[in-house]
């Protein structure tokens, strides 16, 4: 999980201040290192912010800013400096990157093949050099969950995309000034300053009257003035004349027609299971008893050596809430793996947790949903 941030504006008023704040809103997303980038409308490359804050560059601040390009890191592939964002490119390219490519070593000795050099061992390097190259023509060729902006100072252009599946979260919102996007809506609200939020009627009578969630249309959300970009979806905005388009190209929809192969099912899910274990941090798996759990933690306890870095977990409830736990633990039998329980309180302390949890999400808590 980390936070994406970019605000551009039509007459250069982007306030940097206001943009660092707006940012730290999304601290949470990204602990280990935020940083801000500003740009004045003139120059190649963007400026990192000034600011008193230990994980801002010290460089001078800007005056007169068109774009500013934010991010809030939690490292996972990866770990050192090298690797942090905003991630910088040729010809003053920036990217802005929430996610996970699961196949990027692949994709990277293609690139390499093509003539590409690489500095960090980083996914976010790989997709920088290969919207470099292809730009979001191919985005197919992703594999993986994201949600991220490609700035490009020299066109002039700001190109956001997320995942087939929606996974990761990203919003918007546009005036005729202003264009702000951002992986949480807080964000984008205290950019603007924070004024009054007003509901769309609309998608609050269907999300009370017939439990729509988020909404009854795909790229609204709670608030009026609020976007979401749709699974699949990418959304290009010109600098010049301050407008956008949209275009949606999800690859999932080509499986509805597609006759299952077992087969072929085991070896995708083996190889989704493998892509996803590709990190340098400890890895976790909640284990519920079901369906899918149960096939992750199987696939993964096949892994051999692999399965000893893991930690799996399930949750424990005090009273008869759940049937989950004896099927989690009849797994962990069956594979011969330790299983931490952890225990779930229920009462008033489960109810400041979903008051919490809805002050993250900016919207009633549901059961699912993008919450990375």
């Amino acid at each position: 999980m980390c936070g994406v941030f970019f605000w551009i504006n039509k007459s250069g008023n982007v306030d940097p201040a206001r943009a660092r704040d707006a940012l730290m809103t999304m601290e949470h997303r990204g602990p280990d290192f935020q940083q801000l980038l500003l740009w004045d409308g003139r120059q190649p490359e963007l400026t990192p912010y000034n600011n008193s804050a230990d994980n801002y560059a010290d460089t001078p601040e800007q005056n007169g800013c068109f774009a500013a390009v934010g991010h809030a890191r939690l490292s996972i592939i990866d770990l050192s400096p090298e690797a942090n964002q905003p991630m910088p490119g040729p010809g003053g390219v920036v990217l802005s990157f929430n996610g996970t490519i699961y196949n990027y070593i692949e994709l990277r000795e293609g690139l390499e093949i093509e003539g590409e050099s690489f500095h960090t061992s980083s996914d976010t390097e790989v997709l920088l050099k290969w919207l470099t190259r292809h730009g979001l023509t191919r985005n197919t060729d992703l594999n993986g969950s994201w949600a991220f902006g490609f700035f490009d100072p020299g066109e002039k252009t700001l190109a956001l995309s997320r995942d087939p599946y929606g996974e990761r979260p990203l919003y918007y919102y546009s005036d005729g000034e202003d264009f702000i996007a951002a992986s949480e809506i807080k964000a984008i609200y205290s950019a603007l300053g924070n004024p009054v939020r007003a509901f769309d009627p609309r998608q609050l009578i269907a999300f009370i009257g017939y439990r729509n969630w988020p909404t009854a249309e795909p790229n609204k959300t709670l608030y009026r003035d609020i976007h979401q970009l749709t699974p699949g979806e990418s959304l290009f905005f010109d600098l010049k004349t301050h407008t956008f388009e949209s275009k949606h190209t999800n690859p999932v929809e080509a499986y509805l027609d597609v006759r299952p192969d077992a087969g072929a099912i085991i070896g995708d899910m083996k190889r989704a299971v493998n892509w996803r274990l590709r990190c340098d941090v400890p890895i976790a798996l909640t284990v519920s008893g079901g369906v899918d759990s149960s096939v992750v933690a199987s696939l993964i306890d096949l892994n051999g050596d692999m399965a000893k870095r893991i930690t799996f977990y399930t949750a424990r409830f005090p009273s008869d809430v759940s049937t989950d736990l004896p099927y989690a633990r009849t797994v962990a039998d069956d594979l011969g793996i330790e299983l931490k329980e952890v225990d779930i309180p229920c009462g008033e302390d489960a109810v400041e947790t979903l008051y919490q949890l809805s002050k993250l999400f900016d919207m009633p808590v549901p059961f699912g949903g993008s919450t990375f």
